[in-house]
């Protein structure tokens, strides 16, 4: 898309120096006044026929021949290029990178999800069923055809480099996910997004141990092992599947009506200094607070009637979906 600007660009240049070229050449060799000067270039580039406005001398009229044949360069170049452009579908390609640019400018606080692969279309899913916005960054051209038949919001390019980043609205967006197929390409996209925005949210997959401690460092905040995880996964569904069919239940946003959501108070909140008696988030929200993520990280273990919520308690709920929208609200968390 770059190529196809600067060909553009190249002919209006042209375009523009050969005008110039003209007006220099009719004022110095024919002693026309500048308006007369332009006038005859643009007749003689144009070909409309038109009679000269005065007598040229033979140097006169060779410049006129060379200036047709400069003019009949910039038209065979300048159609070759609008031929390239149309047979080639970059004007379709053009047309498609132009309205995904105007989806991102209306996106805030989304996520950015880096490689479609199994475990991107994993959260792809994922979010969409929460009808959370975000945007997919994919550099595999049967992936990005795949993509383009989808409404899911498609930037094609290399995640690791910062124009792809910028253009998927990374200043704006809330977190991002890198699940590249490599640590070393997982560090490089983490050090490139924290580098552009360093207050973004990062998560990332991880495919060594041992590489671990090395996307920490390189600014990620949450580090996933999706051989831990599904090994911890197939050994939990042995002991306890009753318990991990219900948690996949509310995961998926599939087949139950509830779901988990961490919900702050915050300063105003009207439950900030209340019991959970008193706040009756139970009886008017049908909401079961699980734990309590105190200010200073720690959790409190058992929670009662008479515990109290304070400014920047973190809440770990759950219960149904709207009901958590509405005590989101209450709370005060944006």
């Amino acid at each position: 898309m770059q190529s196809i600007k600067r060909e553009f660009s190249l002919i209006i240049a042209s375009i523009f120096m050969i005008l110039l070229l003209g007006v220099l050449g009719y004022v110095y060799l024919e002693g026309f006044p500048v308006i007369d000067a332009l006038y005859m270039t643009v007749i003689t580039l144009t070909t409309v026929g038109f009679g000269e406005i005065q007598s040229l001398d033979h140097l006169g009229r060779l410049f006129t021949i060379l200036l047709i044949f400069l003019g009949l360069g910039t038209i065979a170049y300048s159609t070759k290029v609008m031929v390239d452009f149309l047979s080639t579908g970059q004007l379709l390609l053009y047309i498609r990178r132009n309205r995904m640019e105007k989806k991102i400018d209306n996106l805030k606080n989304h996520f950015i999800v880096c490689g479609y692969g199994r475990m991107g279309q994993f959260i792809s899913d994922l979010l969409s069923k929460r009808k959370l916005p975000f945007v997919v960054i994919e550099n595999d051209a049967k992936l990005c055809e795949y993509l383009r038949a989808t409404p899911i919001i498609l930037v094609e390019g290399n995640a690791q480099h910062d124009d792809v980043l910028i253009f998927a609205g990374i200043a704006r967006a809330k977190c991002l996910i890198t699940t590249l197929g490599t640590d070393a390409d997982n560090i490089f996209v983490v050090l490139t997004a924290k580098g552009l925005n360093p207050e973004l949210k990062i998560a990332t997959r991880l495919n060594e141990p041992l590489s671990e401690p090395k996307l920490y460092r390189a600014g990620a905040n949450i580090v996933v092992s999706p051989h831990f995880v599904g090994g911890q996964r197939i050994v939990t569904s042995i002991l306890k599947p009753t318990f991990v069919e219900f948690l996949d239940k509310v995961i998926s946003v599939t087949g139950m009506e509830i779901d988990f959501d961490e919900i702050q108070i915050s300063e105003k909140s009207p439950l900030n200094g209340k019991t959970i008696s008193q706040s009756r988030i139970g009886q008017e929200f049908n909401v079961t607070i699980l734990t309590i993520k105190k200010h200073d990280k720690q959790y409190i273990p058992k929670i009662s009637g008479n515990t109290v919520l304070e400014q920047g308690d973190l809440l770990l709920a759950l219960g149904n979906y709207e009901q958590l929208v509405k005590l989101r609200e209450i709370a005060g968390h944006n």
